[in-house]
């Protein structure tokens, strides 16, 4: 058995397991109270394009943004090469409008 091979697996498992802690930081900074960190977690989760991050930030869309400033990114995510990012983002746009109905506001009613 050569311990090389061994030692390429414990790499590939750091170097997992080190990828997964970031996701995990990123999806937590999601819930901060303050704007420019949910915004820069979602922008770097976003580059990963690790699924287990969709529903974090359809959820961090909804319950933090949800309002017209989320709408232009999401229209730009419905062409993602990523089936999972395109339905995320025609879920969360669906959301956001159904809000906007609901409460009477639309991007025109604040003009």
């Amino acid at each position: 058995m050569d311990e090389g091979d061994g030692g390429d697996q414990n790499g590939k498992y750091l170097e997992i397991e080190a990828h997964r802690r970031k996701i995990k930081g990123y999806i937590d900074l999601l819930k901060s109270p303050h704007l420019d960190s949910r915004w820069k977690a979602a922008e770097a989760l976003g580059g990963f394009g690790d699924q287990t991050a969709v529903v974090p930030l359809i959820e961090a869309l909804d319950g933090n943004i949800g309002d017209e400033r989320a709408l232009n990114p999401l229209e730009k995510a419905r062409s993602d090469p990523d089936e999972s990012v395109r339905s995320a983002a025609e879920l969360a746009i669906k959301t956001i409008r159904m809000k906007q109905a609901s409460t009477g506001t639309t991007p025109d009613s604040d003009s």
